[in-house]
């Protein structure tokens, strides 16, 4: 109806008068915001039926806004504007405002499990076959219980990376000084290592790299220089995990501690000594390890073994502290 009101017709009945013309005119005046109404609505109720769209497509124009404005203004290359909208168009696509990590730890255990499973965060057997879950080649966090690999998955985070087609890009630099390592989530030979110009291989899902950064403190700095750099070549989904997300691990988890604090003094054990001496920090997390063990949790306090160096003390301070 608004259609017809808004159209001239087929020319065999034309208005003749001024009064016909006018009323012509108001009726397709009026047919056109009948019509674009119509449309509005309809507009509005396909964003209502997709509310989380409607966010992301917001946040992602605030992206635009910051990179376009302000102290980014014609500063910022090309390529990193690229990455970041990447990143942030990739983050605010997998974050919406169910958070799905805290709904999976959330779930009973046997449901967790189960979606855990599927989602391949832990091993199990799923149609019909064996399945290894993310964690599964590395070493200090493999063969942990569900609830502490569920919580580690959870806990990562997660860096989307598409190189433009025939480039690569760069995750780390050798040489440089890093606190974080990388677990590929998604990719087939994506993540290309390289050592002094030589490429050493490929890394597909489940593999890892530059765990040093990650298992070494900050004043090991000589000790957690990149050996080695790393590049992606493909759209890759990388876990990243820093000094500091472990070490929260470790203070909620004395089973992710233990593993971390065995695997960690076997590689010390190798390392070249630097200037603070290799040596040393071996008994230092052996010590943390056992401090940790010796916090007793009382009624209402704690009560912890006082430790007389106080250089071991001062350095022990963040490894000891017990949540209730």
């Amino acid at each position: 109806m608004s259609g017809d009101a808004e159209q001239v017709g087929y020319g065999d009945i034309v208005p003749n008068t001024k009064y016909e013309m006018a009323a012509c005119i108001v009726s397709m005046i009026i047919g056109g915001f009948i019509f674009g109404s119509i449309v509005g609505n309809l507009a509005e109720l396909s964003k209502r039926a997709n509310a989380g769209e409607l966010m992301r497509q917001k946040a992602v124009s605030k992206v635009q806004i910051v990179l376009s404005s302000g102290v980014a203004r014609g500063v910022v290359s090309p390529d990193l504007v690229r990455r970041i909208k990447s990143h942030y168009r990739f983050t605010f696509e997998r974050n919406t405002a169910l958070d799905i990590n805290n709904f999976i730890l959330r779930l009973p255990p046997d449901l967790r499990d189960e979606m855990a499973e599927q989602i391949h965060w832990i091993d199990g057997v799923y149609s019909g076959r064996e399945t290894f879950g993310l964690l599964h080649k590395i070493p200090f966090l493999s063969g942990l219980s569900n609830t502490a690999s569920v919580t580690i998955c959870a806990g990562l985070n997660v860096i989307h990376l598409t190189p433009p087609s025939g480039q690569t890009e760069v995750v780390m630099k050798e040489g440089a000084d890093c606190e974080e390592m990388y677990i590929v989530i998604e990719g087939n030979r994506s993540i290309i290592l390289e050592r002094e110009g030589t490429q050493l291989g490929g890394l597909s899902t489940g593999d890892f790299f530059g765990e040093l950064g990650a298992l070494l403190p900050p004043e090991m700095k000589h000790q957690r220089r990149r050996t080695r750099s790393a590049y992606a070549t493909g759209e890759t989904q990388l876990g990243c995990l820093t000094y500091d997300d472990l070490l929260k691990l470790r203070r909620d988890s004395f089973e992710i501690n233990e593993k971390v604090v065995e695997y960690t003094n076997q590689v010390l054990g190798h390392l070249e000594p630097g200037a603070d001496g290799a040596v040393s920090t071996v008994s230092l997390l052996d010590s943390a390890f056992l401090i940790a063990h010796a916090c007793l949790p009382c009624k209402n306090s704690f009560s912890l073994i006082s430790v007389t160096p106080s250089s071991l003390a001062s350095s022990l301070t963040d490894m000891c502290i017990i949540s209730f």
